[in-house]
């Protein structure tokens, strides 16, 4: 009897003693899954709240490798319990030429950005690290009223990872992976006078391959005929590409983010001396097309009526004696002079001018329309991105004064000269 109740003792020891040990797995098991449920109440109840999320350092971001792990996966910004649409994505990949006028948002929802403290940085390429953006007196970087960011004439040191901030909430608001490309000769034009069609979208892999267009610029003369132009910059968009909330699934055909797959799909099988490992390029080049446009010339302000938006409602003939001792403004020209020699190129380029100003040329008094000189010279003489003017394989009869124009307006003035190549003992 008594080893019995031994036995019973030490067998109502072990039971107690494993109760010990699960009812604090217990306890912890239910309140662990009590939190999963209300988290997952708490996540069903609003489709737009975002998950915790984790925040990009500029030092990360300014890495190779790291930029490419980051835009393979979906990282958003901010806390739970947020609306999605109160969040910006964490970049934001952005493609221009040089010369052109960039505009770079601070908030991507509006927002009362009274009693904030907003601040823009920049990771330029050039690995100089994170560093404040100066907005320089010659305006060339301007800030505007609601923090969005100008920059006019854009260069390809402007290049970089920018970001705005709300340093008084320690809140990183958008980011942008700005490529400034250099003008280059490879950009195919098309002419809508000319029944030229753009390149078409091509489809493959459940991936298009597509110009993304920007809009159209400026007409370049005012009480004529003119014409404008907009720029179609290569993309690659698919469903199965990371998605950043707030973007399109799509990416530049030359940018470093682009998937591997997508290059191979599309691009062209290029062997580098010294590397094993195939690398693939897609070569659809950029496009830019070129239409007729009128409009009329503006009306001198200080004779005109306007309502509240700006819309001329009524002209005056303002014969007061204001108007009759204000002095008249010379307009001031850039002049200068090119030499060179026949079957030579040249290139002539419109003085502080770039790819947004409406720019025109002429040869003497007659208008140089791209419809025209691709119709008469066959491509000799060009028009490029950036407005310049180009002359392939130099003649005699192109020696003559070219003027650019803005509108009506002329604002430079080139002379070239041409002389006969002469060849001496096989050297010319």
């Amino acid at each position: 009897m008594i080893l019995a109740d031994v036995s019973y003792s030490m067998a109502a020891a072990r039971v107690l003693s494993l109760f010990s040990i699960l009812i604090p797995i217990y306890m912890s098991s239910a309140v662990l899954s009590a939190s999963l449920a209300n988290l997952t109440s708490s996540d069903n109840s609003s489709s737009n709240q975002p998950y915790d999320t984790q925040l990009i350092s500029p030092d990360a971001w300014s890495s190779r490798r790291n930029r490419a792990a980051v835009t393979n996966r979906e990282i958003v910004l901010g806390r739970r319990n947020r609306r999605a649409a109160d969040y910006c994505p964490v970049i934001v990949e952005k493609e221009f030429y040089v010369t052109q006028l960039l505009h770079l948002r601070c908030l991507c929802q509006p927002i009362n950005i009274r009693h904030r403290l907003l601040s823009w940085t920049v990771v330029p390429r050039d690995g100089q690290g994170e560093k404040p953006v100066l907005f320089d007196e010659e305006d060339r970087l301007e800030l505007g009223t609601e923090f969005d960011m100008t920059i006019r004439h854009a260069q390809v040191t402007d290049s970089g990872i920018y970001y705005c901030r709300d340093t008084s909430r320690e809140r990183l608001l958008v980011s942008y992976d700005l490529t400034v490309k250099p003008a280059k000769s490879g950009v195919r034009l098309s002419l809508v006078a000319l029944s030229e069609n753009p390149l078409p979208n091509r489809t493959a892999a459940e991936m298009t391959m597509f110009s993304l267009w920007s809009p159209w610029g400026q007409c370049n003369r005012c009480g004529g005929s003119g014409e404008r132009a907009r720029i179609g910059i290569c993309h690659v968009e698919s469903e199965n590409f990371p998605e950043h909330l707030g973007t399109r699934k799509v990416f530049a055909c030359d940018s470093e983010n682009l998937p591997s797959f997508a290059r191979e799909v599309f691009g062209e099988e290029i062997r580098r001396p010294g590397h094993t490992i195939p690398f693939y390029e897609i070569r659809r080049p950029d496009e830019r097309r070129v239409e007729f446009c009128t409009e009329p010339c503006p009306i001198d302000q200080s004779l005109a009526v306007t309502d509240s938006s700006g819309r001329i409602v009524e002209s005056v003939l303002n014969l007061g004696r204001g108007n009759l001792n204000r002095p008249t403004l010379p307009t001031i020209t850039s002049k200068k002079s090119i030499f060179g020699k026949t079957g030579e190129n040249i290139t002539l380029s419109c003085p502080g001018e770039g790819m947004d100003s409406p720019v025109s040329w002429k040869n003497g008094s007659a208008v140089l329309t791209e419809t025209e000189l691709k119709r008469t010279t066959k491509g000799r003489v060009f028009v490029d991105i950036v407005n310049s003017l180009h002359i392939h394989d130099l003649q005699k009869q192109d020696g003559t004064i070219y003027t650019c124009w803005i509108k009506n307006r002329r604002v430079g003035s080139i002379k070239v000269f041409v002389r006969e190549a002469i060849a001496l003992d096989g050297f010319t």
